[in-house]
């Protein structure tokens, strides 16, 4: 009796956590999708006072410090000026030197403290004053490549999700069955004598 308690808590926690990753990784990747189809073929040319929170962009009047970039996490950050002076956090994927930085991708919404950038990203410009204007924050992230690599990470655990949702409703349905076959075995052998 107890060994067929067990496996009914077993099989309905595991179809459980396969529905709740299963459903989660799917409207993750479900929003993804929707910004990747969304985007255009190509990136927008414009200056960087122009260019909307969230828009593909490539930005055309950046000018990158060089002795301000940063490795941090698998990523490079630099910090730079648009014609007009504004500072903006230039976020890239990888280890990225100078002469190989293109500034395409979009501004994050909002502007951020360099406390901010410290604090939460582990960012901290060398020979840059800790206190100074809020920055934007430019990323390579908002690129259509990077968010399709992202969704083809999200594959492997959708398959999990399902597959656990899977394997969970079956060994639920088969403890269910046996216990319920259980019963009316018994009551057919009391029954036959």
């Amino acid at each position: 009796m107890l060994c067929r308690v067990m496996r009914l808590l077993l099989y309905g926690s595991v179809l459980g956590a396969g529905l709740l990753l299963a459903v989660s990784v799917a409207s993750n990747g479900w929003g993804l999708y929707q910004l990747y189809r969304a985007a255009p073929a190509a990136p927008a040319q414009v200056a960087a006072r122009d260019a909307q929170d969230g828009q593909w962009v490539k930005l055309t009047d950046l000018k990158v410090r060089c002795e301000t970039r940063v490795e941090q996490r698998g990523s490079t950050f630099f910090l730079a000026t648009d014609a007009g002076e504004t500072p903006i956090a230039l976020h890239l994927l990888g280890a990225v030197p100078c002469e190989a930085v293109t500034a395409e991708g979009g501004f994050l919404p909002g502007r951020y403290s360099r406390a901010w950038l410290e604090e939460k990203l582990g960012v901290r410009f060398p020979g840059v004053e800790a206190e100074g204007p809020d920055v934007r924050v430019f990323s390579r992230t908002l690129a259509p490549e990077f968010q399709r690599r992202a969704l083809l990470r999200l594959l492997p655990m959708l398959g999990l999700g399902v597959l656990m949702t899977f394997v969970g409703a079956r060994g639920l349905y088969r403890a269910v069955r046996a216990r319920g076959s259980g019963r009316g075995g018994a009551r057919t052998a009391r029954g036959g004598q």
